[in-house]
């Protein structure tokens, strides 16, 4: 008959049923090896064959059939014995790893540990170099104030909050969009590369000079705190616009002109009458009455370009000359306070995440720790469960194939042979308080063990609601800190005065 461990382990032993959250464990079951299969029968007519042939059963010694038997049982047990020494070695290593994760004692030094910088917030450090900043800013922002009661401003620059990317797009576009509309006009006069040399010139003119004495000379004209320096620029400014209006009519006239040449055969580029035709080209003013629609067409579309280009220019910036610049410059020191200030706020939030997710995450282990420990000391009561139930089969395996052996002998024998009491194993080879005597401390009932789990449970919840409690309380006065602090920076609204105490 061939017997198995499980066959004989008790029904009411199962592991304990834990939740799925866990990590792998060395050994997910264990289970002993299959008897040797030794049959009754054969060990039966071994008997009767020996007392047929008249062999002697010696008191406290076993036939050789017998022997042979207790021989495979007993290198079976070694190997058996072995084989679960590893495995409760193994389970109590991973045992007593668990319990380290368990102890609640440890939780707020490893949360510490994790988090050096939450618990060392450089509270102190991060605000000095706010406030340094926060100075920078101040310099600016005095000096913007005192340039406003200078000038007599009461209020801040009005088109001063620009986007210069934008501008400079808006004035390449204006620039190109002439450009090649005159190159367009030009062409069959120049050709197309002389005609867009010439007009990229004619754009430029128009549009970059026009920009520039809409951006400073227009401005100073009507706002500049200096009268003398006023009319200068107004004399810049009319001088611009002359020349803009001479250029395109110019322009607009020497188109005219080309035309007309080019029907009465008139070479413009060489002799007498080529020197003549520029001549009335750049004196545009003295041949008004010359112009026909075409070339006023031209003259005036040159003209409203340099006419967008210069209100675009005096529109860009707040028209008192310098206001917008010193503007700009303090807002730009503002913002770096106030950013500076953000950059508090989001390192302190990282550190209050990273404290917490630090929190839950240990607490999660520690209970996976928990629920990995009574699964390891379940395992390891099965094994010794399973190791008393192993010897228990074994002997009354030894015993069964012992009767037979003497029953069949004596059916035979003309003299009966006592049938010995024989075990197979000593107390110190099969008492499992003996064999496994280190591990044999770990085994406790499923009562015991249940228990314990839902015990060390609460305590880690408790210990992790706690260091919550503490991470608040820290997080609530760090916070408080920060806010108190940022109330009083930036430390004056731009164009005002501020708190010299800060």
């Amino acid at each position: 008959m061939e017997l198995s461990a499980h066959e004989f382990c008790h029904p009411e032993k199962k592991l304990l049923q834990l939740p799925v959250y866990r990590k792998t464990l060395p050994m997910a079951s264990f289970e002993f090896s299959k008897i040797p299969s030794i049959e009754v029968q054969r060990l039966a007519d071994a008997g009767a064959l020996d007392a047929s042939k008249h062999k002697k059963v010696f008191e406290n010694t076993l036939p050789e059939a017998l022997s042979k038997a207790e021989e495979r049982y007993i290198v079976f047990h070694s190997a058996e014995r072995e084989k679960a020494q590893q495995a409760l070695t193994a389970l109590q290593k991973t045992a007593d790893e668990c319990s380290a994760k368990i102890e609640t004692q440890n939780f707020a030094n490893k949360v510490k540990t994790n988090c050096v910088e939450f618990y060392n917030f450089d509270f102190e450090g991060k605000f000095t170099r706010i406030k340094s900043i926060d100075s920078v800013f101040r310099q600016r922002n005095d000096a913007l104030v005192t340039f406003m009661n200078f000038r007599g401003y009461t209020a801040l620059p009005t088109r001063a909050d620009i986007v210069p990317w934008k501008i400079w797009l808006w004035i390449l576009g204006l620039f190109v969009l002439e450009a090649m509309l005159n190159a367009f006009l030009f062409m069959n006069v120049a050709g197309l590369i002389g005609a867009l040399a010439l007009t990229t010139s004619q754009s430029f003119i128009n549009i970059g000079t026009s920009f520039s004495v809409g951006r400073w000379v227009i401005s100073s004209a009507f706002y500049h705190p200096n009268l003398p320096l006023r009319f200068v620029f107004y004399g810049l400014w009319a001088l611009q616009a002359l020349f803009v209006v001479w250029l395109n009519l110019s322009l607009g006239l020497f188109r005219q002109l080309f035309d007309e040449a080019t029907k009465t055969n008139l070479d413009i580029w060489s002799g007498t009458e080529g020197i003549d035709f520029l001549k009335q080209a750049l004196t545009p003013f003295s041949h008004l009455s010359d112009f026909d629609v075409r070339s006023m067409v031209v003259a005036l579309v040159g003209i409203c370009f340099a006419m967008a280009s210069f209100l675009k220019g005096y529109f860009a910036d707040d028209p008192h000359p310098g206001f917008g610049v010193k503007y700009r410059g303090t807002k730009k020191e503002r913002n770096e306070v106030e950013s500076a200030l953000q950059e508090l706020r989001n390192a302190w939030n990282a550190q209050i995440t990273l404290a917490r997710s630090n929190t839950e995450l240990l607490e999660n282990e520690a209970i996976t720790a928990a629920q990995d420990r009574a699964h390891t000391l379940n395992l390891m009561e099965k094994i010794v469960v399973d190791w008393e139930a192993l010897i228990e089969t074994m002997e009354e395996s030894m015993h069964d194939r012992v009767s037979a052996y003497f029953n069949a002998y004596n059916s035979v024998s003309a003299e009966r042979a006592e049938i010995p009491q024989h075990k197979l194993f000593k107390e110190n080879e099969s008492s499992a308080a003996i064999v496994f005597k280190d591990a044999i401390q770990y085994v406790v009932s499923d009562n015991e063990r249940q228990a314990s789990l839902h015990t060390q449970q609460s305590e880690i919840r408790n210990a992790a609601k706690e260091l919550f409690g503490e991470i608040d309380k820290y997080v609530e006065e760090g916070t408080k800190r920060i806010a108190e602090f940022s109330s009083k920076f930036p430390s004056s609204p731009i164009g005002l005065k501020g708190n010299a105490d800060v």
